[in-house]
């Protein structure tokens, strides 16, 4: 099922998203949109996935989004018991490329906002001092408005533009790189996004693409900087969180259904993922534990 696409709506009046909320629980749909996206988790902990990337979020957490990036949070699950005085609260700022004007970011005085913005092809984590600048300029562009709120992005944007505290978390739009610049990859990764739950091979795989198996592995850790192998189990793993997270199935059957087909094995190799058992991961962040 493809991941639908948000279409965002401005306030009367403004060319920019500011987003204050707080809730007593966080759960957004897989979705993407065409703006960039910064998030600010003031409160409230849980799990994250944007792009290729799969971890936990805590108080204070603090990511910057491309566009078109796939994503969804949710929060744990002791936020979802009947007797929780719990609340999530959360500032998200949504702008596209354009929102200050067709050239506006094309100027000299913006060129090197405009270079971070273009080398953004995923997420990225922000951290330390960036993190504590940009979260109280955050706290004031929520209750901004006018030439004031315009300001505070540019600010922010300037912000990271200059950050050395930037952690990369997913690189999601490398596969639209990667079509472009060699077809077998397109067709092998198109391949592993169908089969990956089943056992597949890296002859079988490279035999999609007619090449041998060892100069197909070359190619594919050299265009995505990971083996066919951790690419498979990155996919495997994320699909058995979605499970434990989402379902209350057996912890053996998610492991079956995730393309496993040795439970010790899919244990250890999830722990060492996720620094947690299934069974912990499970009891942390399902909907549907009481």
């Amino acid at each position: 099922m493809p991941t639908p696409i948000k279409k965002l709506i401005t306030k009367p009046g403004t060319s920019f998203s500011v987003v204050h909320t707080i809730a007593a629980h966080l759960s957004t749909p897989w979705h993407y949109h065409p703006e960039y996206e910064l998030v600010y988790m003031k409160k409230g902990s849980g799990i994250r996935y944007i792009g290729d990337s799969i971890g936990t979020f805590e108080e204070g957490e603090m990511v910057f989004v491309g566009r078109n990036v796939p994503q969804h949070w949710i929060s744990s699950s002791k936020y979802y018991q009947s007797d929780s005085q719990l609340s999530i609260e959360g500032i998200v700022v949504n702008f596209s490329s354009v929102c200050l004007g067709e050239n506006f970011f094309l100027i000299p005085e913006m060129q090197r906002i405009d270079h971070f913005l273009k080398s953004v092809n995923g997420a990225c984590r922000v951290t330390k001092e960036t993190r504590l600048i940009l979260a109280d300029l955050l706290e004031q562009i929520k209750d901004e408005a006018g030439a004031g709120k315009v300001q505070l992005l540019i600010r922010i944007l300037d912000v990271l533009s200059n950050s050395n505290d930037l952690e990369i978390l997913s690189n999601k739009n490398y596969l639209s790189q990667l079509r472009h610049s060699d077809n077998r990859i397109e067709v092998a990764l198109q391949f592993i996004s169908e089969h990956y739950l089943s056992a597949i091979s890296l002859a079988e795989i490279a035999e999609k693409v007619f090449m041998n198996a060892s100069a197909f592995s070359r190619i594919f850790k050299q265009k995505t900087n990971k083996t066919i192998q951790e690419y498979i189990l990155d996919l495997r793993i994320g699909h058995a969180q979605r499970m434990l997270t989402h379902t209350m199935l057996p912890i053996e059957r998610v492991c079956y259904e995730s393309g496993f087909n040795n439970l010790s094995h899919f244990n250890r190799i999830f722990k060492r993922y996720t620094m947690v058992t299934p069974k912990v991961f499970r009891s942390k962040y399902s909907h549907h534990q009481k």
